[in-house]
């Protein structure tokens, strides 16, 4: 990203490392596990309630405080993956280890991990930016351009700036993976505690929620779609955070208390707690999940000791009214609150709105105190944010109300339960791997509105996410690709409302998208490389918008998975959706230009995923986009009863992709030569997560060819589809060794992401961890979603001997996915409506039929085949017979 120190119109630029025999087995009684497991995300089983503090007597004059105990988390007991497969498949069942402890960051052993050295290698050049004065230099193949290196006394193109090794991002890195021992089983994944915070505050946890987000103890919160700047400039505005207040012990009492910082993914809470032998105090920050207008943070002082003496506590508080991107103006307080409101300064284009913003808050005191005959006691403090005072003022009522009922917390803890019992993802492996994988799941679901929230606008889900994107950073949550091709899989398979809101954000800013092409000369839509809040072009170098046309098959092709998951034909026939298919359907017809002498369509100048090379000629990643985007534009036209321009069909038919026939690989362009280094993941994403068939033995090639020349310094989500493409052609030891590589992007204690290993770039990393889930999500169940159905291709990667997955969604229904070593279990937890079809699995090559009837289980030893709608039933005589032993 850049970022502009100084004066508003001087622009450097951060790098950015992205562009980036066969039976089977029906279970018809009694489940051999409950329910509530299975749906408890991979046996992930809560334990305990959420209790809240009862009410007090009389009214603090600051907040409304609350007696009894402290709010402890919702602990999640964790029997373990393990457990449940033990359950299962009949797996040893590990001797028990007595009670369960939260999981502590441990310090790194002595010759571990030290700090990282810094790479000797130059790195890699912004993804989308060039720096100040510079241009491509022209390289020998025609219409190539290459990034300039570094000239002499100059930092390399991503070497970290001196500010950022001062702040030590070469350090807290994530451990590398280690074969799971029995106790990784019973480990708590969810929880991740430390005795101290990163000194880079860059790396401090993130709360938020679909409209709200701010990272702790940081001076600033965004709103979803609050944009500030003009054109290239816009980024998100910054509102000052009443949330970033610290809680500290008195000086006389400091050296006797133990300190402890928690994120817990399982209540989407941050908890600082100091302790003595006499009090326990604790400090809990979250956004609301029910609540999206509401951020809050809660102080608890419990007695320890019998002693009577007052307790009191300091609120260490560092707010400003102050703003660089909007017009504040402190109004009238509101029922104890106080009130602030304003404007942008700039709209993203002339003549555009100024958006308004309002907000109200509770008064942070500088102490609190447990009276001498208090045992606990519990303070509230409240944010709340709207587009209008009315608007805030509702939401503030809405909490109050809750606040009174003593369900304010309750309400957020719960709805943060029920979204882990709908969909979890687990291993039986490291308890790096699984930490990684749970961390990852708490960022991505928190940027996501609640299973089935009302009135839900999506603006689009940038690479740092809600917590990130002001002017000097993350890009300044402009919204790439890395939405639509890296974080919306997943979103999609365990939350279709979701993705379909994300879907809806390319509809509104289709108007956009149709400018931008007409810019450059062409029909139909050409959708942002950096997007905000109209949809025009806002990357702020205008060769990553020209060329960098792959982002408009990135966007069909989330369309055509949601279309293949759903079946929702709504959104396209009624809602907008055909209208964004068409239009870049018409830009690819228009884009192409036919070659005389090969006989086939060519696209010319283009900038693949790889920014390494420019203005090159038929980028294999890029021209199979095209290909792909006509196709499913055809097919979709059918289904809607609509002509198919014959256009399509044609260009789809003959645009070329590149292959070397001697090699036996697709070269990633024209004129390339093999060695040449590449950037991050690009003719590797053909397979997955683009739909290319491929022979196993090119498969092999392309990976082996790419990897080899792939930048050390490429972003976590390369090393990711590399992981899922050894885990195609079975190589679980090649597939492990990936995923080691994209978990050195981990930082502690946290779990933040960082965009590249090495810490520099885009923090709070959606992108990365995006494709992290998908290696594991897609990669170890093979699942790939079609016309046809759902095909799975199970492999566990070395040290994994087991994944469980729960709450797929398929065309209406909820599936749970378990995986050993060598069987496969399946099971239909619900469905939608009458309207969800009934579905089967078949097996291949055997053609054997499982029927998935809801709440029974279908297991079998590991095989391909594909999850689809039951088919009508064959004659008894050609049936396979399919074992009934029960599990």
């Amino acid at each position: 990203m850049y970022v502009r120190p100084g004066s508003l119109n001087q622009r450097t630029y951060r790098p950015r490392d992205v562009p980036r025999a066969i039976s089977g087995q029906v279970e018809r009684g009694r489940p051999t596990v409950p329910q509530a497991e299975i749906a408890g995300g991979c046996g992930l089983r809560a334990r305990g309630t959420v209790e809240r503090a009862r009410s007090g007597e009389g009214e603090d004059t600051t907040s409304r405080a609350h007696r009894g105990p402290l709010n402890p988390p919702l602990r999640t007991g964790i029997s373990g993956v393990k457990g449940l497969l033990t359950q299962v498949s009949g797996w040893p069942q590990p001797r028990p280890t007595g009670p369960q402890q939260v999981l502590k960051t441990q310090p790194r052993r002595p010759g571990e991990r030290g700090p990282r050295p810094e790479p000797s290698a130059p790195r890699a050049p912004p993804r989308g930016r060039l720096g100040p004065g510079r241009r491509p230099s022209w390289s020998r193949v025609s219409g190539e351009a290459r990034l300039p290196r570094a000239g002499p006394g100059q930092p390399d193109p991503g070497e970290p700036r001196d500010a950022d090794r001062r702040s030590g991002l070469s350090k807290s890195r994530g451990h590398p993976l280690s074969e799971p021992s029995m106790e990784d089983a019973w480990e708590d994944p969810t929880t991740f505690t430390a005795q101290s915070l990163p000194s880079d505050p860059r790396l401090l946890a993130t709360v938020t929620n679909a409209y709200l987000g701010t990272r702790v103890y940081h001076d600033t919160l965004h709103v979803s779609g609050l944009y500030n700047g003009a054109g290239g400039g816009t980024h998100r505005a910054i509102l000052p955070s009443p949330l970033n207040v610290k809680l500290e012990a008195p000086a006389e009492t400091e050296k006797q208390m133990e300190e402890t910082f928690a994120l817990d993914t399982n209540t989407g809470s941050f908890l600082h707690t100091l302790g003595s032998s006499s009090f326990q105090a604790c400090q809990r920050i979250y956004a609301h999940r029910t609540l999206p207008h509401i951020l809050a943070f809660s102080v608890s002082i419990a007695r320890l000791d019998a002693g009577s003496s007052p307790v009191t506590v300091l609120l260490r508080s560092s707010f400003s009214l102050e703003s660089p991107d909007l017009d504040l103006h402190l109004g009238p307080d509101f029922q104890g609150f106080r009130y602030l409101y304003g404007h942008t300064l700039t709209p993203e284009q002339p003549g555009g709105p100024r958006q308004e913003v309002h907000m109200l808050w509770t008064p942070v005191p500088l102490t609190l105190t447990l009276g001498e005959h208090e045992k606990n006691r519990t303070w509230d403090f409240l944010t709340v944010v709207g587009s209008s005072q009315a608007e805030a003022q509702a939401y503030l009522q809405e909490a109050l109300q809750l606040q009174a009922r003593g369900s304010l917390y309750p309400a957020h803890a719960q709805s943060w339960a029920q979204l882990w019992a709908g969909c979890g993802l687990d291993v039986v492996g490291p308890l790096p791997l699984r930490q990684a994988l749970r961390g990852s799941l708490y960022y991505l679901l928190s940027a996501l509105p609640q299973p089935g929230a009302l009135g839900y606008v999506c603006h689009g889900l940038s690479p740092g996410g809600l917590s990130n994107g002001s002017q000097e950073e993350c890009y300044w949550g402009h919204v790439f690709w890395d939405q639509d091709l890296w974080m919306f899989p997943n979103i999609l398979i365990f939350h279709p409302e979701a993705a379909r809101a994300i879907l809806e954000y390319r509809i509104r800013t289709l108007s956009g998208a149709l400018e931008n092409a007409r810019n450059l000369g062409y029909q139909g839509a050409k959708f942002a490389w950096e997007s905000a809040g109209s949809g025009l072009e806002v990357c702020p170098e205008d060769i990553y918008g020209a060329q960098e046309i792959h982002i408009n098959g990135a966007v069909l092709l989330a369309f055509q998975l949601y279309y293949d998951t759903t079946q929702d034909l709504q959104l396209f026939r009624e809602a907008g959706g055909w209208d964004v298919v068409s239009a870049v359907a018409e830009f690819w017809c228009s884009r192409v230009e036919w070659s005389s002498r090969e006989k086939q369509y060519h696209l010319r100048g283009v900038m693949p995923p790889d920014e390494f090379h420019s203005g090159v000629n038929n980028s294999t990643y890029t021209n199979v986009l095209v290909q792909t985007s006509l196709h499913f534009a055809a097919g979709l036209a059918e289904d809607l009863g609509l002509p198919v321009p014959n256009q399509w069909l044609v260009v789809a038919d003959k645009i070329k992709v590149p292959f070397d026939p001697e090699r036996n690989f697709h070269p990633e362009f024209d004129g390339y030569e093999p060695g040449e280094e590449v950037k991050q993941a690009d003719v590797v994403l053909l397979g997955y997560p683009v739909p290319f068939p491929l022979s196993p033995d090119v498969r092999r090639k392309n990976l082996e060819m790419y990897e080899a020349v792939t930048s050390p310094q490429g972003p976590a989500m390369t090393w990711s589809m590399f992981a899922v493409g050894w885990m195609e052609l079975k190589d679980p030891l090649r597939a492990r060794r990936l995923l080691d590589r994209s978990l050195t992007n981990v930082t502690e204690p946290f779990k933040v992401w960082t965009e590249n290993a090495d810490g520099s770039g885009a923090v709070n990393f959606l992108t990365g961890m995006g494709g992290f889930l998908q290696a594991v999500l897609f990669g170890t169940t093979g699942l790939r979603v079609t016309r046809a159905g759902m095909t799975f291709d199970p492999l566990c990667p070395a040290g994994v001997s087991g994944v469980c997955v729960s709450g797929i969604s398929y065309q209406g229904n909820k599936l749970n996915f378990i995986i050993s070593e060598d069987s496969m279990t399946v099971e239909v937890t619900a469905q939608a409506g009458p309207w969800a079809p009934l579905l089967e699995a078949e097996l291949w090559p055997s053609q054997v039929r499982l029927p998935l009837l809801p709440g029974h289980k279908a297991s079998f030893p590991h095989s391909a085949g594909r999850i689809q709608r039951s088919l009508p039933e064959l004659p008894a005589a050609l049936t396979p017979r399919i074992s009934q032993e029960k599990l």
